[in-house]
């Protein structure tokens, strides 16, 4: 059974840097955790509402990279994992992701220009976007690590450092892994998912 949390989990890695593994990970820690949320996302970025008035939720991943100061400001004691992986490792994978024709054009080319500032891949702008979030969430927390994990993927284990910086007790299973075959399949379904969200909420 999930319990609800005072305390909110913010995962602010760009794409491709584990995000809905860790989406999986929280959950199995018992949080409601959700992915991407269209509805709070397009609230913040149409409306500027960072507070938001759903609150079925205890953690949301891969969500507020351009916006955690005031997701901060609006959630006081929250914590915020910022997920990382090699630089040159990432720009391969969203090289590879990026290039290809969105599934929704109008959902995803709206959501790609929001995160990336373009709609297909450039080396030159994802470049210095990777460097210029992670250097900048790094200086926001500087002088407050209890309230910043860092995570990259691909260490050894990832329980351990999630758990302590939750005060979790680590699960006795695996940590999940959201590109195997059966994460794919949960992906699949929470984009389908996503995009019912999208069309309710009047997307464009």
């Amino acid at each position: 059974m999930n319990l609800i949390f005072a305390m909110k989990v913010f995962n602010i890695g760009l794409p491709k840097t584990g995000t809905s593994s860790l989406n999986e990970a929280l959950i199995i820690l018992g949080y409601r955790s959700l992915h991407n949320p269209l509805d709070l996302r397009m609230a913040s970025y149409r409306q500027g509402v960072y507070r938001y008035a759903r609150d079925d939720w205890d953690a949301i991943t891969n969500f507020g990279e351009h916006f955690y100061p005031q997701l901060d400001q609006n959630y006081p004691g929250s914590k915020f994992i910022l997920t990382v992986r090699d630089r040159d490792a990432w720009l391969k994978s969203t090289e590879k992701w990026y290039s290809q024709p969105p599934m929704y054009p109008p959902r995803d080319n709206q959501s790609r220009l929001e995160t990336f500032g373009c709609i297909t891949f450039s080396y030159e702008r994802f470049a210095y976007l990777y460097e210029h979030h992670t250097e900048g969430v790094k200086r926001y927390f500087e002088h407050r690590p209890d309230d910043l994990l860092i995570s990259e993927v691909g260490q050894d284990e990832p329980w351990l450092d999630i758990c302590q910086f939750l005060d979790k007790p680590v699960p006795n299973q695996p940590y999940p892994h959201s590109n195997n075959r059966a994460g794919k399949f949960h992906r699949a379904a929470r984009l389908r998912r996503q995009l019912a969200t999208w069309v309710r909420y009047g997307g464009r």
